[in-house]
C-alpha cells in the first residue's frame, strides 16, 4: 500500500550540523548573546522545535525575526553541506512506490536547490520550509489533509528528539534515524515507532 513519507532535511538527508553551528552562532551574536554555543549545545536546540529552542535561550522572537540575514547564511553555506551516503538512491527508490514530502526548519529555497542538484525534483512532491510555518506539527497536519491518507500510512522521518515529539503530536508514525543531530539513546527516550541506523534500512521498512 502506498505510504506518505515525510522527511526532515537537516540531519536526515544532509549532514549539516557544522553549518547549523555557524548559522546559529551568527544569529546569537547579532542578538547580543554572550557566547558561542558548542556543537552539542546547538544540537540540543532541536530537543524541541527550532524556533522554540532558540527562544529557550532567552532571545525575544522579534529580535530573531529582525535578523532575516539567516536565510542568506543558509544559502551562503549550502555548498558545504553534503548528503549522507546512500540517501539519494534511497529517496529515488522510495519515491517509486510512495509519496515523498520534505518538511524542514530550513528555508525551502535551500532544499529545492539541493533537490535540483541531485536530480531529486521528480521524486519529492513538495517542500515545506520554515517560512511557510515554523511548527512541524502544523506542517504534518497540512500534509495529512492535502494527501488524504490515514495516520497509519503516514510516517515522519526525523533525527531529533523534537522531530519525534512533533510527529507524535501530529498523530503519525515516527521513524528515528541515528545518523543525524541526536544519538540513538536520546531518540529512544521518545519511543519512536521505528529506529533505523542506515538509509538502506528505510528501504526494508517501506518497500
Amino acid at each position: 500500500m502506498k505510504k506518505l513519507l515525510i522527511f526532515d532535511y537537516d540531519g536526515v538527508i544532509v549532514d549539516s550540523l557544522d553549518v547549523m553551528v555557524k548559522v546559529v552562532n551568527k544569529l546569537l551574536k547579532k542578538c547580543n548573546f554572550k557566547r558561542k554555543l558548542l556543537k552539542e549545545e546547538v544540537a540540543a536546540i532541536f530537543d524541541v522545535n527550532f524556533s522554540e529552542g532558540i527562544k529557550k535561550l532567552g532571545i525575544d522572537e522579534k529580535e530573531i525575526k529582525k535578523h532575516s540575514y539567516v536565510d542568506k547564511d543558509f544559502i551562503k553555506y549550502r555548498h558545504e553541506i553534503k548528503p549522507f551516503e546512500g540517501i539519494i538512491e534511497v529517496i529515488k527508490r522510495l519515491s517509486q512506490k510512495n509519496t515523498v514530502i520534505i518538511v524542514s526548519s530550513n528555508i525551502s529555497e535551500v532544499v529545492e536547490d539541493f533537490l535540483k542538484e541531485n536530480e531529486l525534483e521528480a521524486c519529492v512532491k513538495e517542500v515545506i520550509g520554515i517560512k511557510k510555518e515554523p511548527s512541524k506539527v502544523k506542517k504534518i497536519e497540512y500534509c495529512k489533509g492535502k494527501y488524504g491518507m490515514d495516520n497509519e500510512s503516514i510516517f515522519y522521518i526525523g533525527d531529533t528528539k523534537g522531530d519525534m515529539i512533533e510527529g507524535k503530536k501530529a498523530g503519525v508514525k515516527t521513524v528515528a534515524v541515528t545518523w543525524g543531530f541526536h544519538n540513538k539513546n536520546k531518540l529512544q527516550k521518545e519511543n519512536p515507532d521505528f529506529i533505523v541506523e542506515t538509509p538502506e534500512e528505510l528501504l526494508e521498512l517501506f518497500l
